[in-house]
């Protein structure tokens, strides 16, 4: 069911892409600094916007998503560690236990 949903909301996306060039066909000119201009399809500049946003989201959400899965690491650890002194224990106490009958 979620790969269908996944599946038409690109379909979607693809839809409004392709009716958004058709009826803007008009071409956009950028100007950059240094004199540098670039002049092309409107959808074009829109679309190089949209990824060049998404991009720099992805990148700046990278050093928090490393330091939680640090902290997730850490918390996995140190679970496995306290299972391993529980087991430890249970053991201990097990032998004790045998050893004062």
């Amino acid at each position: 069911m979620k790969k269908l949903f996944r599946l038409v909301l690109v379909f979607l996306a693809a839809l409004f892409g392709v009716t958004f060039t058709y009826l803007n066909p008009q071409t956009a000119k950028v100007s950059y600094y240094l004199g540098l201009e670039w002049e092309g399809p409107l959808s074009l500049l829109l679309l190089g916007v949209f990824v060049v946003g998404g991009l720099l989201g992805m990148a700046l959400s990278l050093p928090a998503l490393l330091r939680s899965k640090r902290k997730v690491s850490a918390a996995n650890k140190n679970r496995q560690r306290g299972e391993s002194q529980e087991r430890q224990l249970v053991a201990d106490r097990t032998l004790s236990d045998q050893e004062e009958r």
